[in-house]
Order: structure tokens, then sequence, then C-alpha cells
């Protein structure tokens, strides 16, 4: 057995990393130019599930998930890059690369553990507090005319069977005060149409086509 002079070696010595992201993150379409370009001031007269309605928003949200993982894997990598692998005697190479796997698989688990985190905690916080879409998809804020008061109502959607296909639908209702769950497939609509307060809001209007891989609610 072969005792060392030096007990104790930083991993990013001998270890180093390359992270890639997907490429969307590094795109366009998190750009600032891509956000303006889908906004204008007309965005909320079109319809309720129009792609266009919530477009900007929704790229937005990917701009600050690709931000929040970049950030969640730069996090990781500093922690790991701060450790030191400790050994008083010689190790073998099948037991370096036991150390050097178990400690990416960590690095790894710190990046989805932070991710997860900060996912659910925002996830939980628009469940619990229903936060008022200024693109009135959920609620629909009035004033009362005479007076200073304004009333808030919940918009109220037909219950989605499939979530990809907006035809299908059921007679039951779903109300955005009760569940965050309304969702349904975002389409390009040649009609604008309102929500009205305290009415269930009518689907007979098909798309002129569905954007696949979006969904707005």
């Amino acid at each position: 057995m072969c005792r060392c002079s030096q007990t104790s070696i930083p991993y990013p010595q001998f270890v180093s990393f390359n992270p890639q992201f997907h490429q969307v993150c590094s795109s366009d379409f998190v750009s600032e130019e891509w956000f303006s370009s889908l906004f204008n001031v007309n965005t909320s007269n079109y319809h309720p599930l129009d792609f266009r309605l919530a477009a900007s928003s929704q790229f937005q949200v990917l701009s600050i998930l690709c931000r929040t993982s970049r950030q969640a894997v730069i996090d990781a990598l500093k922690g790991f890059n701060s450790t030191t692998i400790l050994s008083p005697n010689a190790l073998s190479r099948d037991v370096l690369n036991n150390y050097i796997g178990t400690s990416i698989e960590q690095v790894q688990k710190n990046a989805l553990d932070s991710f997860s985190s900060f996912y659910h905690f925002v996830s939980s916080l628009v469940e619990e507090h229903r936060f008022i879409s200024a693109l009135r998809t959920n609620f629909y804020t009035r004033s009362v005319p005479g007076s200073n008061i304004s009333v808030t109502c919940s918009a109220i959607y037909p219950q989605q069977v499939n979530r990809t296909q907006s035809s299908l639908i059921s007679s039951e209702t779903c109300r955005c005060d009760h569940t965050s769950d309304c969702v349904y497939p975002a389409g390009i609509y040649n009609k604008t149409q309102a929500i009205i307060p305290n009415e269930v809001f009518s689907l007979d209007v098909s798309p002129l086509f569905i954007v696949p891989g979006f969904q707005t609610s």
C-alpha cells in the first residue's frame, strides 16, 4: 500500500464539466425582441383560448425557466468545485472512478433538486393565491356603474375532456376560482369573444388550427 504525501486533492484538478442546455434557451424565443413582437395593444381582444393572447407571457415564462435551470446547474457546479477527494493512500483506477461517478450523480441531483424546489414553490404559489391574469382569461374585473366599487368574477369554462382536442368537452363546468386546472389547447381563432361574468364561456367556435404543444387557461 502506497501512502500519499498529499491526502486531499480538489475535484476540479482532475474533473471538469461542460454542461449543455436545450437549444431553445439560447434561441430568439427567449429574447425581449421576440416577446415584444408577440404583444400588441389589442392583445386582450383576442379569443380567450387564442394562442396570440398568452404567447408573449408564455415565452417569458419559458425564459425564466431557462435562466433558473442554468442557475441551478451553476450553483451545483460551484458546490462540486469546492469539494476535495480525501485518501491517505493511493487509489486504484476503479475506486477513483467510483468516487468520481458518485460525485457526478450528486451534482446532477443537487441541480435537479434546486430546480424542482423553485418549480414547486411557484406552482403552489399560483395554485393557492389564484392570481388574476391581466389577460382576463381566468377572472374578469369590472367597475360597478355609478360607484367606486369593482367586482371580480371568475371565468367559467366547459370541462375539457381531451386537452389536445378542443372539440371534446363535457356538460360539466370548470371554474377558475375553484381550480387552476381549467386548461385547453391553444389555437388561432378568427373571432373576438369575451368572458361574460357568471356565464359559462361558449366553446362553440372552432379554431382555425391548434398550435401543437401549447395550452392556455
